[in-house]
């Protein structure tokens, strides 16, 4: 929909700007944004073809000059983040571990789906990724557990749950590990 060289176009460059930034996250608290958002989303399930064009860009704009904002990541999302290749035992591995992260997760479980030795899938997976297989879970799962502590209400017990921890004492240690610090401070500092 957007054309390839919308920097250098002045009626896109304000879509672009956003776009740029939103690799990073962003969480916006303009007052009487959501409303405004919402009254535009509505048009736009109500319209039809250049009139749905019109609403999307109306909302992006309204984005872009909202000035109240905070980035959520300090590292970017891009399509470099994604391996395509399903047939790299490192990203079966992902694979299954996205897949299956609110489960209780076993290596045998693992190396049976890659069609691995598990002793061998440990040590390829670590050379190539620097990590253990268990610690990417953990990331992943800390990783869904930010996202709920930002865009719910749901209380610390039930986000250890839906992150696949039975435990909410290792819950809090594993996200202190990853994210040095505990949940409650984390929601705290990301809803200022």
């Amino acid at each position: 929909m957007f054309p390839g060289n919308m920097k250098d176009i002045p009626d896109y460059r304000l879509v672009y700007n956003l776009l740029q930034k939103s690799q990073y996250g962003i969480r916006f608290y303009g007052e009487g944004l959501f409303d405004e958002m919402m009254e535009l989303v509505h048009a736009f399930d109500s319209s039809g073809y250049t009139s749905r064009l019109v609403c999307l860009l109306r909302m992006l704009e309204k984005l872009h000059d909202c000035r109240n904002f905070k980035l959520i990541s300090g590292t970017a999302y891009s399509q470099a983040n994604h391996i395509p290749d399903m047939k790299e035992p490192v990203n079966k591995v992902y694979a299954y571990l996205y897949n299956h992260f609110k489960e209780k997760v076993t290596l045998g479980e693992i190396a049976e789906f890659v069609n691995q030795n598990p002793a061998a899938l440990c040590r390829y997976f670590r050379q190539r990724t620097y990590k253990s297989i268990f610690r990417c879970l953990a990331e992943i799962r800390i990783e869904h557990a930010c996202r709920l502590l930002v865009y719910s209400d749901m209380n610390i017990f039930h986000i250890a749950y839906e992150s696949g921890y039975n435990s909410v004492n290792h819950f809090i240690a594993q996200f202190e590990k990853i994210t040095r610090r505990t949940p409650s401070e984390y929601r705290k500092q990301i809803k200022l």
